[in-house]
């Protein structure tokens, strides 16, 4: 890639329609947050630049690039706005306030860089992360970006997706809007969706078949720092046959970058096949495919009624194990059922257990 740094200056003095430009480069200004992030780079086949309107636009094979971010794109604008002294602020305003970072500064030519609107077949790459969409949103002194719009079929995505698709070491994730601070590598999704592939391993024994789980929601919030998934708002659980709703969740993944425990919390309810259940918590364990409810959990199953300290719920098997169990059972709702032995370490009586067959559960 060439950068052009030489040609800004006649450039913006005698702007040019249709003129092409393979690179540019943008340095930042003297800030803290501009100097950490390095200077803006782009490259398009044809440029064109509206000085007094400060826009300038980028079409075909978009390219731009910044401390390890790399947006691609069909076409873009960039948005620049004039220099501007920046006012005298008090030592008490200051800290009182916390102001937004400056424009990126383009030396010697009075502009900065506001932000970037980029359309058409948009990808972008930061680390490990690769997101996808039609439209995007860069804000160059916020150091955010807003995707959103259909993701076109590619290598990494056969099928595309009717939303902007966020693919993170081992997992995907989609959303209405996808939101990735930059400065902080934490990230805002709307109506995510979210699909786990530790689920899809198999059984101990290899017999399991692989199931997906999928989490949907009405926001999310990735804080890569800790490791966690903050789903918030109508949070909804699927895999196989299997639902579990509450209203918040955190996902937590492991070093190997994979999802292995979910945690609900705030009032659950969860339903498979006949049976019905509900606590204040659940945990998902994406190894083990166990769900254990707690909080004054219940269990529903064809007449039949449990309560517990503890449930425990193996999601290969029908199998259900119980602490300190309080049950109402219909005994001729469970005739030909077998009782599986009990399992070890479970302070409680195995309550009750089924064949697959018999209680129409997922195999």
């Amino acid at each position: 890639m060439i950068a052009l740094v030489a040609a800004f200056a006649p450039l913006f003095a005698a702007p040019a329609v249709g003129t092409a430009h393979k690179a540019t480069t943008l340095q930042t200004a003297p800030s803290a947050v501009a100097s950490s992030a390095g200077p803006i780079e782009w490259h398009a086949d044809k440029m064109r630049m509206e000085s007094r309107a400060h826009h300038v636009f980028l079409d075909g094979d978009v390219h731009i690039s910044r401390a390890g971010l790399l947006i691609l794109g069909e076409r873009a604008v960039a948005d620049l706005v004039a220099q501007e002294a920046a006012p005298a602020q008090s030592a008490t305003g200051a800290a009182a306030k916390k102001t937004r970072p400056d424009p990126v500064a383009i030396p010697g030519l009075g502009e900065q860089v506001q932000r970037f609107v980029i359309d058409g077949a948009v990808h972008v790459e930061k680390g490990a992360r690769r997101a996808d969409g039609d439209h995007a949103v860069y804000d160059a002194p916020a150091q955010t970006l807003t995707l959103s719009g259909a993701a076109r079929k590619s290598a990494e995505l056969p099928e595309g997706s009717p939303q902007p698709v966020l693919r993170d070491e081992k997992e995907t994730l989609s959303g209405e809007t996808i939101l990735m601070h930059l400065d902080s590598d934490e990230v805002e999704v709307a109506q995510p969706h979210l699909t786990l592939l530790r689920s899809q391993a198999p059984g101990a024994a290899g017999s399991a078949p692989a199931v997906p789980a999928r989490v949907e929601a009405r926001t999310l919030l990735i804080d890569q720092e800790k490791h966690v998934m903050r789903f918030r708002d109508q949070v909804v659980l699927h895999r196989g046959d299997l639902t579990v709703t509450g209203p918040r969740m955190i996902a937590r993944s492991s070093g190997d970058g994979e999802i292995d425990v979910l945690e609900m919390n705030g009032g659950v309810q969860l339903r498979r096949g006949e049976r019905r259940a509900t606590g204040r918590n659940a945990v998902y364990d994406a190894k083990k495919r166990t769900v254990v409810l707690t909080g004054e959990p219940r269990l529903y199953d064809r007449g039949d009624e449990m309560t517990a300290e503890r449930i425990e719920m193996s999601l290969d098997t029908d199998e259900v194990w119980g602490d300190r169990v309080h049950a109402h059972m219909h005994a001729d709702a469970h005739q030909g059922e077998t009782m599986p032995a009990p399992k070890a370490g479970t302070a409680g009586a195995n309550a009750k257990g089924t064949t697959p067959t018999s209680s129409g559960g997922a195999k």
